[in-house]
């Protein structure tokens, strides 16, 4: 896990420092992740959601991993698709 966030981070552009607030894990080991994934991703572009660059090609920082949401939102995600919602770190000063 902490490979694949090494992984795009280092590929896509972070826009800040890394911080792992949230696990979303399938409840199945059968579970496709990078369907998952996809999933999660059309939830939050459709909510409008998208960072600069996944919502526009004239804005062209911060990767195309990376979204403008909440904690609370990604949690309300995570519940419907019936994922397991493991809190790694406190939220202190956000």
């Amino acid at each position: 896990m902490g490979t694949r966030i090494d992984q795009i981070a280092n590929v896509t552009g972070a826009p800040e420092p890394r911080r792992i607030l949230r696990l979303y894990l399938p409840r199945d080991e059968a579970d496709d992740v990078r369907e998952i994934e996809r999933k999660f991703h059309r939830l939050l572009d459709a909510a409008g959601h998208a960072g600069p660059r996944r919502a526009s090609v004239e804005r062209q920082t911060g990767g195309t991993e990376w979204f403008a949401t909440s904690l609370e939102f990604l949690d309300d995600i995570a519940s419907v698709m019936e994922l397991e919602i493991v809190e790694l770190d406190a939220v202190d000063g956000l």
